[in-house]
């Protein structure tokens, strides 16, 4: 088995003749699995024992050395981010690009209160990434969004990679896939939906200017390729976030987080 296997992992605990054995890089991996697990069980008030004699077997040229101290002095009655002042090291120096699902969560979140939805809809049209269609569910779940209306190859709810980065949202907002934009549009048209489109062209209004109809659906194209010319036309607006550098766009998860919010914002400031 690897060290990947976290079952294994944790039932398994290195000797200082095996532990020394080792190369420097995979000394660190050993000491990050061990600091992972740790984080995961922190209020369980988990052993620190390994953790202190891995870095007490450490060769004082390791680069991990330096964080030794810190390690002798971190205790149960020690914060999580003391704890993280050794982890992110580790992390750094093994080059971990971490997303924002692995992270642990610890705010709880608000199932007591009642959800509030705006009148509010999301159109995807034929987004690429899993990545990105899972963070615009759980942005647009915690903004009150009513649906999100899939299109073509974006992702759904059903894709593992949308699922781990929506991180339950999924669970809390409609949605429905859909095989082409015009069905959709035209649907929202026949329901006195004003349709939006979020795309950087020379026909668009700037976010900051725009004010959001009482019904509104937001419509954003692949990462890539935005909105095609044929989605342009059907939209009542088009609007864009004007770019200060020499950027001219943003992420597509990004882009509708900060629209989404002034939408969201003058709705609820209207009534």
């Amino acid at each position: 088995m690897t060290l990947n296997s976290r079952k294994w992992f944790e039932h398994y605990v290195y000797t200082r003749e095996k532990f020394q054995k080792l190369s420097t890089y995979r000394q660190a991996e050993i000491i990050w699995h061990e600091l992972s697990i740790i984080e995961r069980q922190w209020e369980a008030e988990p052993s620190l024992t390994s953790l202190n004699n891995y870095f007490n077997w450490l060769n004082s040229s390791s680069p991990l050395y330096r964080l030794e101290n810190l390690v002798k002095q971190l205790s149960h009655q020690s914060t999580l981010r003391e704890l993280l002042n050794i982890l992110v090291p580790v992390e750094r120096y093994l080059d971990k690009s971490l997303k924002d699902n692995d992270f642990i969560i610890r705010t709880n979140d608000n199932l007591e209160q009642s959800k509030k939805t705006l009148p509010i809809y999301l159109v995807l049209d034929h987004l690429r990434s899993s990545f990105n269609v899972g963070s615009i569910f759980r942005t647009a779940e915690c903004l009150g969004v009513k649906h999100i209306f899939l299109v073509g190859y974006t992702p759904s709810p059903e894709n593992d990679g949308v699922k781990k980065t929506a991180m339950g949202t999924e669970e809390w907002i409609s949605w429905s896939h859909h095989n082409n934009i015009e069905e959709v549009v035209d649907r929202l048209k026949q329901e006195n939906i004003s349709i939006v489109g979020l795309e950087t062209c020379s026909r668009a209004q700037p976010l900051r200017t725009f004010r959001c109809p009482e019904n509104v659906a937001l419509v954003l194209g692949n990462e890539r390729f935005g909105l095609m010319e044929n989605t342009l036309v059907q939209c009542n607006h088009l609007v864009e976030i004007e770019m200060l550098g020499y950027k001219n766009s943003l992420n597509v998860a990004n882009a509708l987080s900060i629209t989404l919010y002034e939408f969201s914002n003058q709705m609820l400031e209207s009534r």
